[in-house]
C-alpha cells in the first residue's frame, strides 16, 4: 500500500511536472510573444518618433511660410493704404478742380454777360454818338445856312428851321 500510494504520489507528481512543465513553455512562449510584440511596439515607436519628427520640422516649415506670407500680407496691407490715402487725395484734388472749375464757368459767364451788355450799351453809345454827329452836321449847315448882317445883330432862322432843330434835340436827349 505504501509503494502504491508512492506509486500514485509519483504519478501525481509526473502529472504535475507535465503540467507545470506545460504551463512553463507556454508562458515561455507568452513571453517569447510579449518580447516580440515589444520589439515590434519598439518599431513602430521608433517609426512614430521619427514621423513626429518630420511632422514637427513639416510643422516649422509652415509656421516659417505663414509668417512670410503674414508678412507679405502685411506689405500688401500697407500699399494698399497707401493706395487708398492716394486715391483720397487724388479724389479731393479732382473735387477742388471741379469746384474750381464750376466757379470758373460761373465768373465766365458772368463775365460774358457785362461784355454783351457793354457791347449793347457801346452800341447804343454809337448809334447816339451818330445821331449827335448828324445832328451837328445838321446844326452846322443849318447855321451856315443863316445870314448874320452885322456884327451884333440876331442870327435869322426860319421857324420851321428852328422847330426841327429843337425836336432833333428832344429826340437825342431821350435816348
Amino acid at each position: 500500500m505504501v509503494a502504491e500510494e508512492v506509486r500514485k504520489l509519483a504519478d501525481q507528481s509526473r502529472q504535475a511536472t507535465g503540467q507545470i512543465s506545460a504551463e512553463i513553455k507556454e508562458i515561455q512562449q507568452n513571453t517569447e510573444d510579449a518580447v516580440k510584440l515589444m520589439g515590434a511596439g519598439i518599431a513602430e515607436s521608433e517609426k512614430g518618433v521619427e514621423a513626429v519628427a518630420q511632422n514637427e520640422e513639416m510643422f516649422k516649415n509652415i509656421i516659417a511660410d505663414i509668417l512670410g506670407l503674414n508678412g507679405e500680407i502685411q506689405r500688401i496691407t500697407s500699399v494698399v493704404q497707401e493706395l487708398s490715402e492716394s486715391n483720397s487725395a487724388a479724389q479731393s484734388s479732382i473735387d477742388e478742380l471741379s469746384e474750381i472749375s464750376v466757379k470758373t464757368l460761373k465768373a465766365t459767364l458772368y463775365i460774358e454777360a457785362a461784355a454783351e451788355a457793354q457791347f449793347s450799351d457801346i452800341n447804343e453809345i454809337a448809334y447816339s454818338s451818330r445821331e449827335v454827329l448828324a445832328l451837328a452836321e445838321n446844326m452846322r449847315a443849318t447855321a451856315q445856312q443863316l445870314s448874320v448882317s452885322g456884327t451884333r445883330n440876331a442870327l435869322t432862322l426860319p421857324a420851321s428851321d428852328r422847330e426841327d432843330i429843337i425836336k432833333q434835340l428832344q429826340a437825342a436827349s431821350l435816348k
